[in-house]
């Protein structure tokens, strides 16, 4: 039995598939990828149990269909090297073993193979989904500005996925640890919302940044099927099954303060500058930057007592109040990264309130806005 592809090709779709495959494995089947000819093309899976991406790999050619399962890791860093040129893979059912030819037949290596029933393949239930047709690169960008809010808790699993909501004026996702939370709104994905529900899902981090990863490199649109237990996201050259988090997601909503009466407005790129120069010299610990707010005027400042560092800077800002406000530096510079816009809305009750930030112009196609909880200044 032969096969005949290309090993960058090839090489890229196994990259991906690691990111998948857990270090350490309950089985040792799950350290494998299942490879399997069908309709012209190589379709390689690979899973840690909880979620499942299967890609297509285009072949030059091959004499029958098979099925059959390699060590993902060694044969990734076999075909690691050997470029853009053409391979040919034969397997050898009386030894149980395949060999690569590459270079003309000047070069070849070979492996063992396992038989293909033994791998795990999807068992969750994706029937009676609610089916969503969306621009890849929309759902990319979500991700990406929110992700940096998820949480690492384990008593509360649900907050360390990215929660979407598909309501009748736009798809809501946000994240929150409970000291930071991002929210992003794009108006142009909308649902019908029938019987008055509105569907939605929480997606564990692991399978958002697989999908990252492969969103980043494809264009056009993709099908996102999901209901209570499980997602299914695919179009014609990948698909990606995984489990949801089922816990209901905490009300985003209810945590954002409306109508603050100190409103600050900030160059964005003058205070990240700043930002950048001034925290080096914060402790290593808590990271924590001051921005003491007064007439026309923000100074930046941090400082290691432990160390006897310091640094601060002075730049100009739109602000009628004098206040003074500590943040972790590393989460403001994301929150501020994040920001389209060239300034910045700073909105608070009072140094120990969540303070918002969100963009000086609205935008008529989407929106976003983060939360961050003011850390104490000694």
């Amino acid at each position: 039995m032969e096969i005949k592809l290309q090993a960058k090709e090839l090489s890229a779709k196994l990259k991906m598939a690691a990111k998948v495959i857990n270090q350490k494995n309950s089985l040792p089947i799950l350290g494998d990828v299942l490879l399997e000819t069908k309709n012209d093309v190589l379709l390689i899976t690979a899973s840690d149990s909880e979620q499942w991406l299967s890609q297509k790999c285009q072949t030059i050619s091959y004499d029958q269909e098979m099925r059959f399962c390699v060590n993902a890791s060694d044969f990734m860093n076999a075909i690691n090297n050997l470029g853009d040129m053409p391979i040919t893979i034969t397997l050898d059912e009386q030894t149980k073993t395949f060999t690569c030819e590459y270079g003309d037949g000047k070069g070849k290596f070979s492996m063992p193979y396992e038989e293909a029933n033994e791998f795990p393949l999807s068992n969750i239930d994706t029937e009676d989904t609610k089916d969503f047709i969306i621009d890849g690169k929309k759902v990319l960008k979500a991700i990406e500005l929110i992700g940096f809010a998820t949480a690492n808790d384990e008593l509360r699993p649900v907050m360390n996925g990215i929660h979407f909501d598909f309501f009748a004026d736009g798809m809501v996702c946000a994240t929150s640890d409970g000291h930071k939370l991002a929210r992003y709104k794009d108006k142009t994905i909308t649902s019908n919302n029938e019987n008055g529900t509105t569907p939605n899902f929480t997606l564990p981090k692991k399978p958002a940044n697989i999908l990252m990863s492969i969103l980043s490199a494809l264009d056009g649109d993709i099908k996102v099927a999901f209901n209570d237990k499980a997602i299914s996201i695919n179009n014609k050259d990948f698909k990606l099954t995984a489990r949801l988090l089922e816990a209901r997601y905490p009300n985003y909503e209810a945590v954002i303060p409306k109508n603050n009466p100190i409103t600050i407005t900030v160059d964005k790129v003058l205070l990240l500058n700043a930002l950048k120069r001034v925290l080096p010299m914060a402790n290593d610990m808590s990271y924590l930057v001051v921005l003491d707010f007064k007439q026309g005027q923000v100074m930046v400042s941090a400082n290691d007592i432990d160390y006897c560092t310091s640094a601060s800077e002075t730049i100009t800002c739109d602000c009628d109040s004098e206040i003074k406000i500590g943040f972790n530096g590393t989460v403001l510079i994301e929150i501020l990264k994040n920001i389209s816009d060239e300034n910045v809305v700073i909105e608070l009750l009072e140094p120990s309130r969540a303070v918002v930030f969100y963009s000086a112009v609205e935008l008529t196609r989407d929106e976003y806005l983060s939360l961050c909880m003011p850390m104490l200044i000694q």
